[in-house]
C-alpha cells in the first residue's frame, strides 16, 4: 500500500515540476477585500409567524371566554337556571339527555385526570419559556 502511495507520490511531482506557479500580484488581497467590502450584504430572509400576534390575542380571549363560561356554567342544574341565563334574562332550556350509559371515563379526582392536567401545565410552561426567549432575543437583537 505505501509503495502505491510512493509512486502516486512520485507521479504527481513529476507532474507538478512541468508548471510553473505564478505569482499573483502584490496588492491581491487588497483587491479582493476591496471588492467583499462594496458587495452589498444579501437581505437576510425575514420569518413571519403563522399566527400573527393579534390571532394568538383573539384565540387567547376565546379560551379564556369558554374556561370562564365552564366554570361559571350550570353544574348538575338544568341550563335555564344558570348564572348567565339569570343575569342576561335567557329563557331556553335544552332536553336532558341521560348520558350515564355512555360515561366511559370517569373525571372526578381520576389518576387521568391529573396526568391531562399535568401535561397541560407542562406544554403552557414550555410555551411560556419559549415566548420569554423570543422576547429576550428581541431585545438583544435590537438594542
Amino acid at each position: 500500500m505505501t509503495a502505491r502511495i510512493k509512486k502516486e507520490d512520485q507521479l504527481i511531482s513529476g507532474i507538478m515540476k512541468d508548471y510553473e506557479m505564478s505569482n499573483p500580484p502584490e496588492d491581491f488581497t487588497a483587491k479582493v477585500m476591496e471588492r467583499v467590502e462594496l458587495e452589498s450584504v444579501a437581505p437576510v430572509f425575514l420569518t413571519k409567524p403563522l399566527i400573527s400576534r393579534a390571532g394568538w390575542i383573539g384565540i387567547s380571549i376565546s379560551i379564556i371566554i369558554l374556561i370562564l363560561i365552564i366554570l361559571l356554567g350550570p353544574s348538575g342544574e338544568s341550563s335555564s337556571q344558570s348564572w348567565w341565563s339569570e343575569t342576561l334574562d335567557w329563557k331556553f332550556s335544552l332536553p336532558e339527555i341521560n348520558l350515564e350509559k355512555w360515561r366511559i371515563i370517569d373525571f372526578s379526582n381520576s389518576t387521568l385526570t391529573w396526568i391531562i392536567l399535568g401535561s397541560g401545565g407542562i406544554l403552557l410552561l414550555a410555551m411560556i419559556e419559549r415566548w420569554i426567549e423570543e422576547n429576550r432575543f428581541r431585545q438583544t437583537l435590537f438594542l
